[in-house]
C-alpha cells in the first residue's frame, strides 16, 4: 500500500542499515525486485571482518544473521516503518513446488468459501421484514358505541326533535390477547438480537479469518520464492 517514494525510501534505508553494520564500501550491489509476488532486495556484501580479512564464516554465521533479524525491524521502525520480526526459532520448512501449488489451491478455495459465507450472512442480516400471519395473533377490531341520527323525528316546527340511535363503529385500533402480544414482543427482541449477532459475525469474525488466510497465503508465497532463489 506504499507509493513509489515510500517504497524507494524503504529499500534505501534498509540498505543503509547494512551499510552501517558491514561497511558501505563492502556493499557491491543492491538489486530491488518489484515484479514478483513478494517485492524484495538482493544485497551483495563482501565479507570483510574487523581485521579487513575475507571471512564469510565469521561475518555471516548463525548468530550474526539472527542479530540482523533482531536489529533490522527496530532500525526501520525507528524511521517510521511498521515491521514485525519473524518468529524466533521457527521450525517452518520451505515447501517444494508441488507442496506450494497444493497449498495455494487449498488457500484459494478457503478464501472463496469464506467470501461466500460472508455474503450469505450479510444478506440474511439485512432481511428485516419477516412475514407475520395476522390470523395467528387472534386480532379483533376494537369498536365503540356511538349515538347517530336515526332519521326519525317527532313534533312540529321548531319543536321538532330527531331521535338518535346507538351504533357500533370501528375505532381503527385492534385488540390482541396479552399472551399473543408478549409472544410478539419476545419474537421481535429475538429477531433484533439475532440480527445484531449476524452483523457482528459478518463484520468482525469472518474478515479476521479471511485476513488470517491471506496471511498464510503470503507465507506460502514467501516460502516458494525462497525455494526458487535457492
Amino acid at each position: 500500500d506504499k507509493d513509489d517514494k515510500e517504497i524507494k525510501d524503504f529499500f534505501e534505508q534498509s540498505k543503509d542499515y547494512f551499510a552501517e553494520k558491514f561497511g558501505d564500501e563492502n556493499i557491491r550491489y543492491a538489486q530491488v525486485h518489484l515484479d514478483e509476488t513478494t517485492p524484495h532486495m538482493h544485497l551483495g556484501i563482501v565479507p570483510f571482518n574487523a581485521e579487513k580479512k575475507l571471512s564469510a564464516k565469521t561475518l555471516f554465521n548463525r548468530q550474526a544473521l539472527q542479530a540482523v533479524q533482531d536489529e533490522l525491524p527496530k532500525y526501520l521502525n525507528e524511521r517510521g516503518f511498521e515491521l514485525e520480526r519473524g518468529e524466533k526459532g521457527s521450525e517452518r520448512k520451505n515447501l517444494t513446488v508441488p507442496e506450494y501449488k497444493k497449498a495455494k489451491d487449498e488457500l484459494k478455495e478457503m478464501t472463496t468459501t469464506l467470501e461466500q459465507r460472508k455474503s450469505e450472512v450479510l444478506a440474511l442480516s439485512n432481511d428485516k421484514t419477516p412475514t407475520i400471519n395476522k390470523e395467528s395473533l387472534d386480532l379483533k377490531d376494537e369498536t365503540k358505541t356511538v349515538k347517530v341520527p336515526s332519521g326519525e323525528t317527532i313534533g312540529i316546527g321548531k319543536l321538532r326533535h330527531e331521535f338518535t340511535k346507538n351504533e357500533e363503529r370501528k375505532t381503527g385500533n385492534v385488540i390482541i390477547p396479552e399472551s399473543k402480544l408478549n409472544a410478539l414482543i419476545q419474537g421481535y427482541e429475538d429477531l433484533y438480537k439475532s440480527n445484531e449477532q449476524l452483523k457482528k459475525y459478518a463484520e468482525t469474525d469472518l474478515p479476521k479469518r479471511i485476513d488470517y488466510v491471506k496471511g498464510k497465503y503470503k507465507e506460502v508465497v514467501r516460502d516458494y520464492n525462497d525455494l526458487a532463489d535457492r
